[in-house]
């Protein structure tokens, strides 16, 4: 697989993660960088990582992984 079709990949799994994570109460934002480490390899990232590629900003991801971190499904190292 190339790294477009990768990249698209990712890109099409974080954002259908972040409309569930939506529907269900949950901010888009936190659901989207659920799906982006669900799906890319290795997960464990940085924060700048997790920002990098998914096109957010450092504080959206930190707020993100904190709920994630509240909501049991993530665990800080």
């Amino acid at each position: 697989m190339d790294e477009t079709a990768r990249q698209a990949g990712l890109n099409e799994i974080t954002e259908l993660v972040g409309m569930w994570f939506s529907s269900l109460g949950v901010p888009r934002t936190t659901g989207q960088i659920f799906g982006y480490l669900m799906a890319c390899d290795p997960a464990e990232l940085s924060a700048g990582e997790i920002a990098a590629g998914t096109g957010m900003s450092r504080a959206s991801v930190s707020s993100g992984a904190r709920m994630l971190v509240q909501l049991g499904a993530f665990e800080e190292r």
